[in-house]
C-alpha cells in the first residue's frame, strides 16, 4: 500500500514555499486561454494554472479546486480539478493561514 502524501491547501502567497510539491489551490477562474487559466486565489493573488488537456470544462467565473504541482515560475501544473458550488475567499484564506501556522496538525 502506498503511503498517503499530504497535499497542503495554499493561496498565492504560499506557492514559493512549495516549488516542486503537490498542493491544493482554490480560486475563481478569471480567464481561460486554451490549456491555461488564471485563478484568483482567496488572498486575491493571481495564479496561472496549466491544465493537462485543453478543452477542459473550466469556465470563467466558476470556482475550482486544483490539485497540482507548483512549478518554478509559481504556476501550477494541474493533476485534477474539482468544481466548488460555494466559496468564501475570506474564510478560506483564514483557514489556509491557520493550517500554515499549525503544520503539525494539518500535515
Amino acid at each position: 500500500m502506498e503511503p498517503i502524501v499530504a497535499t497542503p491547501r495554499v493561496n498565492s502567497a504560499h506557492l514559493a514555499n512549495f516549488r516542486g510539491k503537490t498542493v491544493r489551490l482554490v480560486g475563481r477562474v478569471l480567464a481561460v486561454n486554451g490549456s491555461n487559466a488564471i485563478l484568483e486565489a482567496g488572498d486575491q493573488g493571481q495564479v496561472t494554472v496549466n491544465f493537462v488537456m485543453s478543452g477542459n470544462t473550466i469556465m470563467q467565473d466558476t470556482v475550482v479546486e486544483v490539485l497540482g504541482r507548483v512549478e518554478n515560475d509559481l504556476s501550477v501544473q494541474e493533476l485534477s480539478t474539482a468544481h466548488f458550488a460555494q466559496w468564501d475567499p475570506v474564510q478560506y484564506t483564514k483557514m489556509v493561514n491557520l493550517a500554515m501556522q499549525n503544520k503539525d496538525l494539518f500535515g
